[in-house]
């Protein structure tokens, strides 16, 4: 966890979905109602509004995608994380 948000930080993931919602979509979504360009109602808004407030409390934060399953170090790490969390689940340990 970041304790100083005065600090640039820079988010990077392989998921472009989250990429673009973060930085493109998002303030349409508000304007709209959290309604998307279908005027669907915005799958997982709990974790959009939560992104978003991550987002608000930093002075300087950028979202940026990688390559997944690629050569970025962090990324990999990340996956594997998941994918541990995920198993433990399943198995019921969690």
């Amino acid at each position: 966890m970041i304790k100083n948000h005065d600090i640039p930080v820079v988010v990077t993931m392989d998921s472009q979905y989250v990429i673009k919602g973060i930085n493109e979509w998002i303030l349409g979504w508000l304007r709209k109602g959290w309604k998307n360009s279908n005027n669907e109602t915005v799958e997982n808004i709990e974790l959009w509004k939560e992104l978003l407030e991550l987002k608000k409390s930093f002075k300087a934060i950028s979202f940026v995608k990688c390559k997944g399953h690629s050569d970025n170090e962090g990324n990999n790490i990340a996956d594997s994380l998941a994918n541990k969390a995920m198993d433990e689940i399943t198995a019921g340990v969690l």
